[in-house]
């Protein structure tokens, strides 16, 4: 019974923290401290480097004809036989036919773009809030996209980078007032796209409609008609992904990949998985991970991401906001751990859209860091967020972008020589 009724409080703890994010708002940065003179550079470097590896795989993918999981995702396609994630690479397939490129260029170009227009928006908010320490510290969390897709050579980036960028697009009509509505019908059309495209982003919509509330301030009409549209656009994709979750040959998918000149090597990963569908998704996550103990690397990376997340929070003015937050982005990912594997990717899932619901608190002024952070603990936490990563699926990879990024330079040096 006391366990029941402490969970009844925190719940009840974590309603009212939310709450509060309806009351008025204050200008960022009236009051937080002067960041470290050398976090803003540092944080514009990281941004540099995690671009250079995650350009630089996709180039190399081009080269090889494609990744089986990095671009073949992306081209599972309905031309011959509906499947979920098939009406986008559909669309994508035909939209190269009509621009006379291959599937695969059209791709790799549209990964970059994605997450060029992703970084370019975390850059403005980063100088929009003056390169407050705050700011930079949770883009640089472990997790989050930049380090995340850095440290894993670029293997989390899915179709979750449209979902990304649809959040990442309410930011900006948070700082720019003049482009409010445009931004918010963008962002809600890349909401939509993201669901038709991977399933996964059914999963971020909870996160999307908060972030859509803080950011925008939409009225009562406005907010119901946003809700509105994005939960039909949610049940829709979790119909359409139930009803065709499978194929009996996957080799009726890549025939058009085929056709097109494409290399039967990217059929092999994602698209060969389409023949598994759900039904075997439990057992096989209950074989890969649990029966082989594969699940305490994750674990490990989510307890030392909470820690260091919370005591982050610490500085802040709410700290108690901050961990409602990390746990309210957490609850809507954890039934993607009982059907797939790919369990670093979900605390990526997580991590990213915590940091952008922060960075749009911080930009509204509900919160700023209470006291200043020394230059020592700035360094603990970048050596936290850069040293080491969750890896894609299970485990922990040591030296993460701090060591893939100089790793990666000399070998291209090595190469030109």
């Amino acid at each position: 019974m006391k366990r029941v009724t402490l969970l009844v409080e925190r719940s009840v703890g974590i309603v009212q923290e939310i709450a509060t994010l309806g009351l008025p708002l204050r200008r960022a940065n009236d009051l937080s401290p002067a960041p470290a003179v050398w976090l803003g550079p540092i944080t514009v470097l990281v941004l540099l480097a995690a671009s250079y590896l995650v350009v630089g795989r996709i180039f190399e993918d081009l080269t090889l004809g494609g990744h089986e999981w990095r671009q073949g995702g992306w081209l599972i396609n309905s031309l011959n036989e509906p499947v979920r994630r098939g009406l986008f690479g559909a669309f994508i397939i035909r939209t190269a036919d009509g621009l006379g490129l291959s599937p695969l260029v059209l791709v790799a170009f549209l990964q970059i773009g994605l997450f060029a227009a992703l970084v370019g928006i975390v850059s403005m908010v980063l100088h929009h809030l003056r390169y407050d320490a705050l700011a930079c510290l949770l883009v640089l969390l472990p997790g989050v996209f930049v380090s995340f897709w850095g440290a894993t050579s670029a293997d989390g980036m899915r179709q979750e980078q449209i979902a990304f960028l649809a959040m990442a697009a309410l930011l900006v009509g948070q700082v720019q007032r003049r482009v409010r509505n445009s931004s918010g019908m963008v962002a809600v059309g890349l909401m939509m796209l993201a669901v038709s495209a991977h399933e996964v982003a059914i999963h971020l919509l909870p996160g999307f409609l908060l972030l859509y509330w803080i950011c925008l301030r939409p009225g009562r009409i406005e907010a119901g008609v946003v809700a509105a549209l994005v939960i039909a656009t949610g049940l829709a994709g979790v119909t359409y992904t139930v009803a065709f979750s499978s194929v009996e040959d996957a080799r009726v998918i890549c025939e058009p990949l085929l056709e097109r000149g494409l290399v039967p090597e990217i059929c092999a990963g994602a698209i060969g998985h389409l023949e598994s569908g759900f039904d075997g998704a439990a057992p096989y996550v209950y074989d890969k991970i649990i029966l082989n103990l594969a699940f305490l690397g994750p674990i490990v990376s989510l307890l030392i991401i909470r820690y260091g997340t919370f005591r982050l929070g610490s500085f802040t003015t709410q700290p108690r906001l901050v961990r409602s937050l990390w746990w309210c982005t957490m609850l809507p990912v954890l039934p993607l751990y009982l059907v797939a594997i790919d369990w670093g990717r979900w605390i990526s899932l997580q991590m990213t859209s915590f940091a952008l619901l922060m960075l749009a608190l911080a930009i509204a002024g509900k919160v700023r860091l209470c006291r200043p952070v020394g230059d020592r603990a700035i360094l603990v936490f970048f050596l936290f967020g850069l040293a080491w990563s969750p890896d894609l699926i299970t485990g922990i990879r040591l030296g993460g972008l701090l060591k893939e990024f100089p790793a990666s330079f000399l070998e291209s040096v090595a190469a030109v020589d």
